[in-house]
């Protein structure tokens, strides 16, 4: 899926292997001293017993209910999602499943993000010109913004390779909007299958034809994102967080 890295980016792939080493010793070292040791989500519990030996407890984020809301804005024939524009949040992944939707219903894809790889953005503007598709990217947004974008979007899509936990779905489902998610990763930690999104494979061509589901279900939608904002209020919101660090610190 798009084109292949290049001689710079391999060697940095390649650079960062010594670096994790002697990175994860050091971590190992300081997991050890501690008493205890927390992490945001089942997923990065298990990846951290797995690589350091170390049981750690969960300890979830939370999202601000009262900023990231429903209200405001009028939806628009866009499709969004969020993060630092690099090649692990999987964006040359969802170029090439909306290359599969018919042109005539295909929504822009509109990315935003605060830290860029330069040379990634170039591949994905020359791939998504390429494939067809329409691609915005937006950097360095305020709070503000990024919020209204979550409003006038018509779903938000996730498809970041092994993310720890992600607060991205969260923020989505705060503003009534369904997230498509890959199945791995954090995502299946917050989002409800089938109630306030859908968990996916990474499968371009079933990405595509949940894409076009969505898109023409518009009472669907609504259903998916008013359940998604009742599932975050029950569950992911900055008072529960504050009691669950109370309790850690009893």
């Amino acid at each position: 899926s798009g084109p292949p890295l290049n001689a710079g980016e391999w060697f940095r792939k390649i650079f960062k292997v010594p670096a994790h080493f002697f990175i994860k010793r050091e971590d190992r070292k300081s997991a050890l001293a501690a008493r205890t040791v927390y992490t945001n989500s089942n997923f990065s519990a298990q990846w951290i017993k797995r690589v350091y030996g170390i049981e750690a407890r969960v300890l979830y984020q939370s999202v601000d209910t009262d900023f990231f809301s429903p209200h405001g804005a009028t939806p628009e024939n866009f499709v969004l999602s969020v993060g630092r524009l690099d090649i692990t949040k999987g964006y040359d992944f969802l170029i090439e499943a909306l290359s599969q939707v018919p042109k005539e219903n295909q929504p822009a894809l509109c990315v935003v993000c605060d830290a860029v790889n330069e040379h990634f953005k170039r591949r994905l503007q020359v791939m998504a010109a390429q494939k067809n598709v329409t691609l915005q990217i937006y950097t360095q947004v305020s709070d503000e913004v990024l919020r209204t974008l979550y409003q006038q979007c018509a779903f938000v899509m996730c498809a970041a390779t092994h993310e720890p936990f992600g607060l991205v779905p969260l923020e989505a489902m705060a503003c009534e909007k369904p997230v498509l998610a890959v199945k791995e990763g954090g995502f299946p930690e917050t989002i409800l299958d089938g109630e306030t999104g859908y968990l996916l494979e990474r499968n371009s061509a079933l990405w595509a034809e949940k894409i076009g589901q969505l898109l023409a279900d518009k009472p669907q939608r609504i259903r998916l994102g008013r359940a998604g904002r009742r599932h975050v209020l029950g569950r992911w919101t900055v008072q529960q967080m504050n009691g669950a660090i109370k309790k850690c610190l009893e």
